[in-house]
């Protein structure tokens, strides 16, 4: 229908009268709106070279200690697994307590003054949990400020009872790794010679609730991952072993992810996508089981096991920024600026952007301090000169969650997978989009929450 810019009415089922009226409401629509007005952006709205040193240098919010690269599992999704060359192998390295002390001295001094967090990550944390006990008691006695929390996750099959007691004792926030059932769990979660982990995990959450008592649901969250195949009997099994489990809180929070699909389907260049494309050609199964689940109405919400997987999306676009005119600034996507909101530190003591990321450019060292030419570089610099101009030409790029990790790679930011990660992000933004409406049209009642401002 569309010559040049121009519709061509021959190909229109509609009379001359009928055409003009219509364009003249779209004109209308357009102009009132102040639709295809978006401006080119010369640069993201970020942290510059002027003032880079001043915001890392005094509000790091969460410090994350690799105490060590060793696991005593081997998970077939696991990132770190023998076929996924972007990130480093399991091994033997550890940190000692110099190396922490080093980074907890260093960050100290520059927390946020809303709070900080100490994160402990691995491998498998527990492991080390002498060393993650010893951490824990020299932040204590070292920290100042009035908020300090602790976190890790663990797969709990290292768990015993003087452990889970300590960590309810310091009011330590766990994620367990815990995929549902028996079978479904142990299709994964294996030891190094294939054997399941259910038995001992399911032993472990038992003394870390048992420890816990009614503050679980404050402190513990499960880290699901999920994999092929997707289909309604799996997702009903899953929500049937939180239901038919009353020793688990129904309202413990579950955090969802896909697996890293070019680990188990030796695919490239898809790591970290937020969908999956299945038989069907559905780009997320699960949010859209999910949904539907939603929004029958013989279930509810609350009783979805996935729900805070589609609902998260949903809240991020509910409570998103809108302006009547064009906004004249673009974020930098999703990233965090290096050292500022989140400091990793490796066993080795070289500072990485998160624990997500992989063999990507380090900035600086417990002993070296901050490497601030290198974050300019890699981390402004060099992303901005190559994704300004794929962002001026994204509708989703107000909404944009892309940050370094899944796209960034020994020599910096890889941009071909940049582009295929922007493409996973539309698609997740469709799809909320979609969903958001359907929910406005029909189901109103579901987006009050939002309104509420009630925490998750």
């Amino acid at each position: 229908l569309f010559e040049n810019g121009k519709i061509e009415k021959e190909g229109l089922d509609m009379d001359e009268s009928v055409l003009k009226d219509t364009l003249s409401e779209l004109r209308t629509t357009i102009e009132e709106c102040n639709l295809f007005q978006a401006p080119v952006l010369k640069e993201f709205q970020c942290p510059h070279n002027e003032n880079l040193k001043e915001i890392i240098g005094t509000s790091c919010s969460q410090l994350i200690l690799e105490l060590t690269e060793a696991c005593n599992l081997r998970c077939r999704y696991c990132i770190y697994g023998d076929s996924n060359e972007s990130y480093r192998a399991f091994s033997n390295k550890k940190m000692n307590f110099e190396t922490a002390k080093m980074a907890m001295d260093m960050v100290i001094p520059i927390a946020a003054k809303e709070g900080i967090a100490l994160t402990f990550y691995g491998g498998e944390p527990l492991i080390e949990f002498h060393l993650m006990k010893e951490c824990i008691e020299y932040f204590k006695a070292n920290y100042q400020g009035e908020v300090f929390t602790v976190n890790f996750t663990t797969n709990l099959t290292l768990m015993t009872k003087e452990i889970a007691d300590y960590l309810y004792e310091n009011r330590v926030s766990v994620t367990c790794s815990l995929d549902g059932n028996r079978s479904i769990h142990d299709s994964n979660r294996v030891y190094q010679n294939g054997r399941g982990s259910f038995d001992d995990t399911i032993r472990g959450l038992k003394l870390l609730l048992s420890a816990y008592g009614d503050h679980a649901v404050e402190y513990i969250i499960f880290n699901m991952v999920m994999d092929a195949p997707f289909n309604n009997e799996k997702f009903v099994d899953i929500g049937r072993f939180f239901e038919e489990n009353d020793w688990i809180p129904k309202d413990i929070h579950k955090s969802i992810s896909y697996a890293e699909y070019d680990i188990i389907r030796e695919a490239k260049d898809l790591r970290n996508m937020d969908y999956i494309n299945d038989a069907s050609g559905s780009y997320d199964v699960i949010g859209d089981w999910t949904f539907q689940q939603m929004t029958d109405p013989l279930d509810s919400a609350q009783t979805v096991f996935s729900s805070s997987f589609v609902e998260d999306n949903l809240r991020k676009l509910h409570e998103r920024r809108i302006t009547k005119q064009p906004m004249r600034t673009l974020g930098l996507n999703g990233c965090c600026i290096p050292g500022e909101k989140r400091l990793y530190v490796t066993v080795d003591g070289d500072f990485k952007v998160c624990e997500k990321a992989g063999e990507v450019p380090v900035f600086g060292n417990v002993k070296t301090g901050f490497d601030y030419e290198a974050i300019k570089k890699y981390y402004v610099e060099d992303y901005e000169k190559q994704s300004l101009a794929l962002c001026n030409d994204c509708w989703a790029a107000n909404l944009c969650g892309v940050c370094y990790a899944p796209i960034f790679r020994e020599q910096g930011l890889d941009i071909n997978l940049k582009k295929d990660v922007c493409n996973a992000q539309r698609q997740t933004w469709y799809n909320t989009l979609i969903r958001y409406h359907e929910l406005a049209e029909i189901h109103p009642e579901l987006l009050d929450r939002f309104n509420k401002k009630e925490s998750k």
